[in-house]
């Protein structure tokens, strides 16, 4: 694990710490969902449209992050240009966003 860090440089190592503590909330939300504790865990965050549509909820957001730093990571250790990557990125963990929205 060191090693994988330490073979990073800095648009790499801010990807993985966007990807790892928010796939670890998502973990920890997806547990307390088995055991029926996290209900309510958007409660204040949530933004309801009219037709019951919340875009901006804490797992969409997580979700958002999540995707958009794992992919940004891969697509970047890939060799692609990082101002591409960050487009790809963004556009990803928009989509994440919207389909945890609609799920």
């Amino acid at each position: 694990m060191i090693a994988w860090w330490n073979g990073m440089d800095v648009a790499g190592r801010i990807f993985a710490l966007i990807a790892v503590p928010s796939t670890l909330v998502l973990v920890v939300q997806t547990i307390l969902l088995f055991f029926g504790i996290g209900d309510d865990i958007d409660g204040d965050v949530e933004i309801p449209t009219d037709d019951g549509f919340v875009l901006f909820s804490l797992r969409g957001i997580m979700g958002m992050a999540a995707v958009g730093g794992w992919s940004g990571l891969v697509l970047y250790q890939t060799g692609l240009p990082l101002g591409f990557t960050v487009v790809l990125a963004l556009i990803f963990g928009f989509l994440a966003l919207v389909g945890i929205a609609w799920l």
